[in-house]
């Protein structure tokens, strides 16, 4: 019986907390995967984990909007050469559960800029999909919402067994 007490107060602490917003990074761009040419480049460290200064809590009545993003263009590379590059990365940004990506029918806002060694792609080809309206555990930048399926079905069972109990 005190173990169910003690999760019911940790819900009531979730639910207190998630009247501030649900904590997302904003305007963050993680990129998954770079292609230069063909190969695999590696994925610069900056370009791999979003930075504290863009957390934050979205405001009430909006959620995390994570989504996929792919890029594709050229750049000038050494000695008057042309690199095809190539990047799959997650993007998110806070908006109302209804709307507000900057990934409109597949086609990513301007707002968002996707560079590779300093450098903007030139005529690039953009798409991106698989929006998640993420409303808990946003800063792992999660595109499918496959954890929080399993985390309320293993809550329901947790409470299922405190009340047999």
């Amino acid at each position: 019986m005190i173990f169910l007490q003690v999760l019911v107060c940790g819900f009531i602490a979730l639910a207190a907390r998630a009247e501030d917003g649900v904590e997302c990074y904003d305007k963050c761009i993680i990129y998954d995967t770079i292609t230069v040419d063909g190969k695999n480049a590696d994925v610069p460290k900056d370009k791999a984990e979003c930075s504290n200064s863009t957390k934050t809590n979205c405001a009430a009545g909006e959620s995390c909007k994570i989504y996929k993003l792919e890029v594709s263009g050229n750049r000038n590379g050494t000695a008057n050469e042309t690199n095809s590059v190539k990047i799959e990365a997650r993007v998110s940004n806070c908006g109302s559960v209804a709307s507000d990506t900057y990934c409109e029918n597949t086609k990513i806002s301007d707002e968002i800029d996707v560079m590779y060694n300093e450098h903007e792609l030139e005529s690039p080809k953009e798409t991106c999909g698989d929006a998640r309206d993420c409303t808990a555990d946003c800063l792992t930048m999660e595109v499918s919402g496959a954890r929080s399926v399993a985390m309320t079905t293993l809550l329901s069972v947790v409470l299922l067994v405190g009340q047999v109990f």
